[in-house]
């Protein structure tokens, strides 16, 4: 290899190297925004949080949120472990070689156990959180709970409605 071309396969390689190291370092804060934390389970980056972060919350009131979180944490932490494992396990009993309904219906079973005891520890945080909201803080809540159901309606029904309207062409286009 002559110098010039060492020269540029260092050159090259540093370059990579550098852009490389920028992306994962620009991609951690995305990834742990959205997809991390104890509670990322309350929707996309902690929901939950983001909507009491725009409550106009006073110290106190702060300062007990926290303490509910971190008193939550340790319960929530296995179960949304236990959750991600059962999903993962139902989609491998469904995407087997061989159809095993026994083995889908345990999964899918063992999975929504582990769904109802996370929706048993949201709800009851979400209750313990709400019970030191003020009256206009928790109209506040009703009306972003109200707004994101309407969007999943909406979503639904824009779903349907394009399933119907094409599931003849989809399945032709196999």
């Amino acid at each position: 290899m002559s110098p010039g071309t060492r020269t540029i396969t260092v050159f090259v390689t540093l370059v990579t190297a550098g852009l490389l190291t920028v992306a994962a370092v620009a991609a951690v804060p995305r990834a742990l925004r959205y997809h991390s934390g104890l509670f990322s389970g309350y929707g996309s980056g902690g929901r939950l949080l983001h909507v009491l972060s725009g409550l106009d919350l006073t110290d106190d009131q702060k300062t007990q949120i926290k303490a509910i979180l971190k008193d939550e944490g340790p319960r929530i932490e296995p179960l949304a472990d236990q959750v991600i494992r059962t999903k993962k396990a139902l989609f491998d009993a469904v995407h087997t070689q061989q159809f095993d309904e026994p083995a889908v219906r345990s999964a899918a079973a063992t999975a929504a156990s582990a769904e109802t005891e996370m929706a048993v520890e949201r709800a009851r945080t979400v209750s313990r959180l709400r019970g030191l909201l003020t009256p206009d803080q928790q109209a506040q809540i009703e009306t972003i709970r109200r707004g994101f159901e309407e969007r999943i309606e909406k979503r639904i029904g824009l779903t349907r409605s394009i399933w119907r309207e094409h599931a003849a062409d989809f399945i032709d286009a196999l």
